[in-house]
């Protein structure tokens, strides 16, 4: 399953899609890292300044908050 994500990091908010192989993002991030992140867009909150990549490798200990926009897991 491909999650759309939002992180919020400490200098920065990144939206990017995950590929999921849990039932529930949070299992997912609590599990993995690095944390690879597809289509990314971080902006950065300093400047507002944003950066496109195809892929991003994010440890989990810069996370902060995660919000999936449109994955519903198992309760």
């Amino acid at each position: 399953m491909l999650a759309e994500l939002t992180i919020y990091a400490a200098d920065s908010v990144v939206s990017a899609r995950l590929e999921l192989d849990e039932d529930r993002v949070s299992d997912f991030l609590a599990r993995s890292t690095p944390i690879t992140l597809r289509h990314v867009r971080i902006t950065s909150l300093e400047d507002g300044h944003q950066m496109v990549l195809d892929i991003l490798e994010i440890d989990r200990r810069e996370i902060l908050m995660a919000v999936a926009d449109n994955a519903r897991g198992t309760p």
